[in-house]
């Protein structure tokens, strides 16, 4: 990771105050505090605050709760996990060179230090050892050779990671159905009925090695890239504002000096207007760019707390440090995504009072000042917030078509192109994105639905023929057929790749083929008519006649959707933040659901110009769809657009 020489140096710095951390302790934030300042924190908290045992971290106000309730301040410390990755880079740090006896050079007395007192943080010469192992208030303190500290910095640096739910207990396992670490308590008490619950020791080993650091790495990135953007633009705007205000100030005193009597007063109250307009907005820039400020520093900390994690902790302190960054990028994320209708780029405009020219006796005021406020996009908004708006209508009819097209599947292709099955006229047609038809190809069958392969092939479902036939696709659009064909063995709609192999709804059971053909498993399904699947390596997703479905890889629901508003379901589509859009055939609209199965809003209706809507598709990574409509030539074009 790209972080500067000194980092290790700047994240054993207490943020309190200032100087090298002494007894670090670890916020759920992963911010660390020396024990004393983060004591001194707690007892600031007004009294009537404390009851819920929980205090907003000083650096980036992160709330963290202990897992007890009603205990006095002087008590929360023991609460909260030694930071034994960072005691360990002190260490490591503080070794640098050759380290003299502290308690001797108060004496005036120069030694070399042979060890290092983790309780009094100093490091002590080998009469100082002795005199601390005799003392009775000293010998409880742990005292480390130096050189063992040198050889041996990553067993230094293992860590115990406290339970955030059981008081006192360690952390050693991590459920994967809520994505959450565990004691044993947690495991046995509360997960024991969890499918998936491994050991730390287990999931951990390798961690290094494989792309969890970097993954981590990019999404903290990713936080701190579009914090860092805020907070400059809302220093620029600040600036700007400032510079207006300057303007509109010098073309009011301008005025003043041609009519300086009449306008003084005027002039006056205007510049009381301008001044706490302006205090008021450079006000909210400031918090809101300070909150902004407190996550690009934490993700800043986070940078660096994991490349030390990487450097010098062990497996097991590496995954949990990776799991609760992650978490953070996580509540960093949906921050910025639900700021993103409040950033504003501010503008000052002077309007002048067109009688003031006229130099009349009726005049009230100067003018008025407008804020304008205009997006910048800074940040990303979630789909399910946004509106839908109509880019263009599509003619998909060819000359020589001898029927009403009837698009029942298609995809948007790496290529750019829009590929659509016409079940009606026995065509593949490909689009551009104007919409203009590049090519089309005759089929023997009636193609269903289409999928990208690997290679850039497409693979098209043929129902009447239990068959999946390819076809290659040029770089200028022109449509293919290719020899080899794949028999399903019964009747096939729905196709999409996942990995290496085919998914393929067969009416009443869903079908995995590999990429030769083969049948590799068989879902049976309780109903019949699934014309439409989706899947991914955890559930497969599924319309039938009254609903769409989702089911875990062991056939347990995870929602079923049923509305009478949706009636006849037909295909489906899922954006790249797993919403799902579904198309009811005869209700006439399509249902925008969120990736858990819940109805975010109803994203058209026939008020909108639809009439059995049936097939649906999302450009990837992208904000168009296309819809198409049972016996019609036209398909539409549209883009998830900002309210604002």
């Amino acid at each position: 990771m790209d972080l500067p020489a000194n980092y290790e140096k700047h994240v054993i710095v207490c943020q309190l105050c200032d100087k090298v951390l002494v007894k670090p302790k670890t916020l759920q934030c992963l911010h660390s505090f020396c024990s004393a300042c983060l004591l001194i924190h707690f007892k600031s908290i007004p009294v009537d605050n404390r009851a819920n045992c929980s205090f907003s971290c000083p650096s980036c106000r992160t709330v963290t709760k202990l897992p007890v309730s009603d205990v006095p301040v002087d008590s929360w410390l023991p609460l909260l996990p030694n930071s034994c990755l960072l005691t360990a880079l002190i260490e490591k740090v503080s070794l640098e060179g050759v380290k003299t006896c502290g308690p001797c050079s108060r004496g005036d007395v120069v030694t070399t230090a042979m060890s290092w007192c983790y309780d009094c943080g100093e490091f002590l010469c080998e009469h100082c050892v002795t005199y601390h192992q005799r003392m009775k208030v000293l010998m409880d303190h742990t005292v480390l050779n130096t050189e063992e500290i040198r050889n041996k910095p990553h067993k230094m640096a293992e860590t115990e990671e406290l339970c955030q739910t059981h008081a006192g207990k360690v952390v050693e396992a991590f459920c994967y159905d809520h994505d959450h670490l565990c004691c044993l308590d947690c495991v046995t008490y509360d997960h024991r009925k969890c499918q998936k619950v491994k050991s730390l020791d287990e999931i951990a080993c390798g961690i290094k090695e494989s792309g969890v650091i970097k993954s981590v790495a990019d999404k903290l990135k990713w936080v701190e890239d579009h914090t860092l953007a805020v907070i400059n633009s809302r220093s620029n705007t600040i600036e700007e504002l400032g510079r207006k205000q300057e303007a509109i100030l010098s073309d009011v005193a301008s005025l003043r000096d041609e009519i300086e009597t009449l306008l003084q007063q005027m002039e006056e109250k205007l510049k009381e207007e301008l001044s706490k307009m302006h205090e008021a907005i450079v006000e909210q820039l400031k918090v809101q760019s300070k909150d902004f400020e407190y996550i690009c520093k934490a993700a800043e900390n986070g940078k660096k707390i994991l490349a030390v994690s990487e450097a010098m902790g062990a497996e097991n302190e590496v995954y949990v440090t990776t799991q609760k960054l992650r978490k953070r990028c996580e509540e960093h994320d949906r921050f910025m995504k639900s700021e993103s209708s409040r950033v504003f780029d501010y503008n000052y405009e002077f309007v002048v009072n067109d009688v003031i020219n006229e130099f009349t006796r009726n005049v009230l005021s100067v003018g008025k000042i407008n804020i304008m406020r205009a997006p910048n996009n800074i940040l990303p908004a979630f789909l399910k917030d946004r509106r839908i708006e109509k880019l263009l209508e599509i003619n998909g009819k060819c000359p020589t078509d001898s029927n009403h097209c009837w698009f029942t599947g298609g995809l948007f292709t790496s290529k750019g192109f829009l590929v659509l099955a016409d079940y009606r006229n026995r065509r593949l047609k490909c689009f551009n994105e104007t919409g203009d038809m590049l090519s089309s190809i005759d089929l023997r069958g009636q193609p269903w639905d289409i999928c990208e392969l690997a290679n850039g092939e497409l693979a098209f479902t043929v129902p009447d023929e239990s068959t999946i036939c390819l076809v290659a696709l040029s770089k200028e659009g022109e449509i293919t057929l290719r020899s080899e064909t794949m028999e399903v063995g019964t009747g096939c709609h729905g196709i999409q790749l996942l990995d290496e192999a085919l998914v393929i709804a067969c009416s009443n059971e869903i079908r995995v083929l590999d990429r030769d053909g083969k049948l590799q498993s068989t879902r049976p399904l309780e109903d019949r008519g699934t014309r439409y699947v989706m899947a991914n390596r955890d559930n497969v997703v599924f319309t039938d006649k009254v609903g769409i479905t989702s089911k875990d890889l062991s056939g347990s629901h995870v929602f079923k959707y049923r509305d009478p508003d949706l009636r006849s379901p037909r295909g489906f589509a899922r954006d790249h933040e797993g919403n799902l859009y579904v198309c009811g055939m005869d209700s006439n609209n399509v249902h925008q659901l969120t990736k858990d199965g819940l109805l975010n809003k109803v994203l058209l209706t026939a008020k909108d110009g639809i009439r059995n809507p049936y097939a649906i598709g999302f450009q990837r990574e992208g904000t168009t769809l296309f819809l198409t409509q049972m016996d019609c030539d036209v398909v539409l074009l549209y883009k998830l657009v900002t309210r604002w």
